[in-house]
């Protein structure tokens, strides 16, 4: 039996989404990856334990604070747009 190609990092987490999303049967998505089911659901758990790692490394102050700052640029130019078309004359 040939070695079955290795998926590439993107191959795998759209793999991962698709198993999560279980809009197809494990079945289908493995069989178009090329994989069992255990390596895919490997790839999964893998996927999901480095999100969880990620989001769990970001303090929320951090997220907040710079949610807080896009906010702020975004009033800041809305202020100068309005002020740039109030204080044109007609």
């Amino acid at each position: 039996m040939p070695a079955r190609p290795k998926l590439s990092p993107e191959q795998k987490v759209d793999l991962a989404i698709e198993i999560i999303r279980k809009a197809r049967t494990a079945r289908e998505i493995c069989a178009e990856y090329g994989v069992s089911h255990t390596t895919a659901y490997e790839i999964r758990d893998a996927f999901l334990r480095g999100g969880r790692e990620y989001l769990q490394t970001q303090p929320p102050e951090h997220r907040f604070e710079e949610r807080l700052r896009r906010l702020e640029r975004l009033v800041l130019r809305s202020l100068a747009v309005h002020t740039n078309m109030v204080s044109q004359p007609e």
